[in-house]
């Protein structure tokens, strides 16, 4: 099975592989984060690629947006292409 780049990135450091599927559940069913992995996600891929993946594993953008909003940055967590991306800043 072909894993796409973002999850590629996003497990990179861990044993187990959380595949796109699982990794995009989180964010359809709005889960909020009890995993790091999920930071990551969000963290450590470019916009880009994660637009990409978004459109590719059927993840609404204004609901990606929220996710983002509603658990990763109140972490003080911050992708700066992505909110350029959300917000045109």
């Amino acid at each position: 099975m072909k894993h796409s780049p973002v999850a590629v990135t996003t497990n990179s450091s861990y044993r187990d592989f959380w595949d796109d599927e699982k990794l995009s559940n989180y964010i359809k069913q709005m889960k909020k984060p009890d995993d790091e992995r999920i930071f990551v996600l969000f963290t450590e891929n470019s916009a880009r690629a994660l637009i990409q993946w978004c459109l590719d594993n059927k993840v609404d953008l204004n609901l990606f947006q929220k996710y983002y909003e509603t658990y990763i940055k109140p972490e003080g967590l911050k992708n700066p292409e992505l909110e350029e991306f959300f917000y045109g800043e």
